[in-house]
């Protein structure tokens, strides 16, 4: 810090933060003395962009925890991430393991040969409205 008018040297980003911060903290409290805003704009112009710079640097460091935490967070999502991939021998628990590489033949006992009415297979637009569609499909007629 300065002493008497002596240049001031600041010699990291946290030095410079803490000097930055105190003397605006300084300027604040001298300004507002006593709990009364200064009468000149000017002034109040000045004690404003001061309190705007402190909410700044204050919002910056609450957000640079959060990404710490968050940054934590994931770091042990990795690291249990790994513990389980060696668990399984760094192989894929997904992947097939062996087989023959076709589709089993189903017998047609198991499948219900199932009757599809004329247009229910069709791919496409179909512009018909409710009623035209109640007519083709006969619902409601016995």
């Amino acid at each position: 810090m300065s002493d008497g008018g002596a240049a001031v040297i600041v010699s990291s980003d946290e030095e410079t933060l803490r000097f930055t911060q105190g003397i605006r903290r300084q300027l604040v409290t001298e300004m507002i003395g006593g709990g009364k805003m200064p009468d000149d704009p000017r002034d109040k112009e000045i004690l404003l962009k001061a309190l705007t710079d402190m909410d700044r640097q204050a919002i910056s460091n609450k957000r640079l925890r959060s990404e710490e935490g968050l940054s934590e967070a994931a770091s042990t999502a990795a690291k249990a991430l790994e513990r389980i991939s060696q668990t399984l021998g760094n192989e894929n628990p997904f992947a097939a393991k062996g087989g023959t590489g076709r589709v089993i033949d189903m017998p047609a006992t198991f499948i219900e040969v199932l009757e599809t009415v004329p247009g229910e297979m069709a791919i496409g637009m179909d512009n018909r409205d409710y009623e035209q569609f109640e007519k083709d499909m006969q619902v409601g007629q016995a």
